[in-house]
C-alpha cells in the first residue's frame, strides 16, 4: 500500500504536547503548527452552553472542584487554567473559522441539539465533523441536519473478530465520512476496505515517530496527535 500524498495533520485537544489542552491558545499553536484540523472535547453547563474541556469536573484542569453540568457558564469562569479561562465552543470555532477544521468530540448524551445549534449558528457546518463512541446521537445529529458530517469513534475494545467489517459496515449505514480509530488497532486491512467504501481512517491519539510512520506506509488518511508538527 502506498503512502497518501497527504496525511490529514491534526492537533489532540488543539495542541495538548505544547499548551495546556482545549485551551484557546492551544488551538491558535495547532494553527501555528500547520494542522488542517484540531480535535477538542465538548460539554455542556448546567444553562445548556456548550464548553470545551475533557472530564467531567474542573478538578484535573484547575485544580478546582466541581462538575461541569453542575455549573452555570458564569460559574465556569471563576475557575483557571493557568492564566486562561474554559472556553465555550463558540470562542473555540471563532477561533478556527476560515483557518482549519474542527472535530467535536460529544462527551455527554443529549447534548446534540445545543452544540448542532451552535455550529449552525457559527457557519462551521462544512468544516465541523462530529465525533463520538455513543453512535446513535452521531445518527441524531445526521436526522437534524442531513448536511452534517459525522465521525464514529472507535476503541480497542471493539471486538477483532468482526472488527474489520463492522468498523467498516457501521460506517456506510450512518453515511460516515470518516471513522476516527485507536491506531493500536488499524491495520492495514482495516484502511483498505474502508478506503473501497469511500470512508477515511483517523488515527488517534499517535505521539511517537515510529508509530506514525508506521500509519503512513499503512496508508492512513489523517493522525490526531499531541504532538502534529511529528507528522
Amino acid at each position: 500500500m502506498t503512502t497518501p500524498t497527504h496525511v490529514q495533520r491534526v492537533g489532540h485537544r488543539g495542541s495538548a504536547g505544547h499548551e495546556p489542552e482545549n485551551t484557546l491558545r492551544s488551538f491558535e499553536n495547532a494553527i501555528a503548527l500547520g494542522c488542517d484540523a484540531a480535535e477538542c472535547d465538548v460539554r455542556l453547563t448546567r444553562d445548556r452552553v456548550p464548553v470545551v474541556i475533557h472530564d467531567a469536573t474542573v478538578n484535573s484542569a484547575t485544580g478546582g472542584n466541581g462538575e461541569i453540568r453542575g455549573m452555570t457558564l458564569a460559574n465556569l469562569r471563576t475557575f483557571r487554567i493557568g492564566d486562561q479561562h474554559i472556553p465555550t465552543l463558540a470562542e473555540v470555532l471563532a477561533c478556527v473559522k476560515g483557518r482549519m477544521r474542527i472535530i467535536l468530540e460529544l462527551k455527554e448524551k443529549r447534548i446534540t441539539r445545543d452544540v448542532l445549534r451552535v455550529v449552525t449558528q457559527a457557519d462551521m457546518l462544512g468544516d465541523t465533523v462530529f465525533s463520538s463512541f455513543a453512535h446513535q446521537d452521531l445518527w441524531t445529529i445526521r436526522v437534524k441536519n442531513r448536511h452534517a458530517q459525522i465521525g464514529l469513534l472507535f476503541s480497542r475494545l471493539t471486538r477483532s473478530f468482526f472488527r474489520v467489517p463492522f468498523i467498516v459496515g457501521k460506517a456506510k449505514v450512518f453515511g460516515a465520512r470518516e471513522v476516527h480509530v485507536d491506531y493500536h488497532i488499524i491495520s492495514p486491512e482495516l484502511i483498505q476496505r474502508a478506503h473501497d467504501a469511500r470512508v477515511r481512517v483517523f488515527a488517534w491519539t499517535v505521539n511517537e515517530p515510529e508509530d506514525i510512520e508506521k500509519l503512513k506506509i499503512m496508508g492512513i488518511d489523517g493522525i490526531m496527535s499531541d504532538y502534529p508538527e511529528r507528522i
